[in-house]
């Protein structure tokens, strides 16, 4: 009998997924004998397809193209160390040097990267702006933009994955980004966000690392979820790196923040 909750919901008797398939044994049926993704055999794919191929084959049911694949390899080595700056490698570092369990560091660093700045939410949004506003001329699009624009202090995102950092357009993301574009000609995505960064220009804004990579997501049509949490992925070997470093060295390594840096508010009375 299928069991029900008192709102009559009627419940699976067991779990199913349409991503794996595992073979029993023939001697216990409890081991699995052969496993595969999608239809696709694992030790075929050990033998034949690369990391980032089978990454793509389970988050999209399908596998890459050579030149799909080619650019999601890439894109990976230039998103796989957000740096010392990041907020995300920062909590890692900080977690590492508190001495941290090892196997608890990256998925505090992941937390950090689950957000709406530079994180996955801001990737979903950033895909969602640069797909409804591609059918428009980018150079346009960044006058619109522009126009629009009202200057504030600090750092600002003019819209989801284009913004300034200190003042100024990412350098190395927009170089990175323009090396990305370079790999293939019919990137459609990409092309158009690297033309609304150089429209933003006369305002210090850019494409950022989420607007690299949302383009990017979007030419592999890879869905905005799935999007997210592969941006979360490619970044975590940086995220870990750093953490694991500061494993090896005192508490005493980092700055510590006087008082003047904390604001507080006497609450008695």
């Amino acid at each position: 009998m299928k069991q029900q909750d008192d709102k009559n919901f009627v419940f699976s008797e067991k779990v199913s997924t349409f991503i794996t398939e595992e073979v029993p044994s023939a001697s216990n049926p409890y081991v699995t004998e052969s496993q595969r993704i999608y239809g696709y055999d694992l030790e075929q794919l050990l033998r034949n397809k690369s990391f980032v191929d089978v990454i793509f084959l389970l988050l999209c049911g399908e596998l890459p193209s050579s030149e799909d694949s080619h650019l999601l390899d890439k894109l990976a080595v230039a998103l796989c160390n957000p740096g010392p700056r990041h907020p995300a490698t920062r909590s890692t570092m900080i977690a590492g040097v508190s001495k941290t369990r090892a196997g608890h560091i990256l998925p505090l660093g992941l937390l950090g990267l689950s957000g709406s700045s530079d994180g996955s939410i801001e990737v979903e949004s950033a895909m969602g702006y640069i797909s409804k506003n591609a059918g428009e001329v980018a150079e346009r699009a960044g006058i619109k933009l522009c126009g629009a624009y009202v200057k504030c202090v600090g750092d600002s995102n003019i819209a989801p994955g284009f913004s300034s950092a200190f003042g100024a357009p990412d350098p190395l993301v927009l170089s990175l980004a323009t090396n990305l574009n370079n790999l293939s000609s019919d990137r459609y995505f990409l092309s158009w966000a690297l033309g609304l960064s150089d429209a933003l220009t006369p305002i210090n804004m850019g494409i950022n690392r989420v607007g690299m990579a949302a383009a990017i997501f979007l030419d592999l049509n890879i869905p905005p979820r799935e999007a997210g949490c592969l941006y979360q992925l490619l970044m975590a070997p940086g995220l870990l790196a750093h953490g694991l470093e500061q494993t090896h060295k005192p508490i005493t390594s980092l700055p510590f923040l006087t008082d003047e840096y904390y604001d507080y508010e006497n609450q008695s009375k």
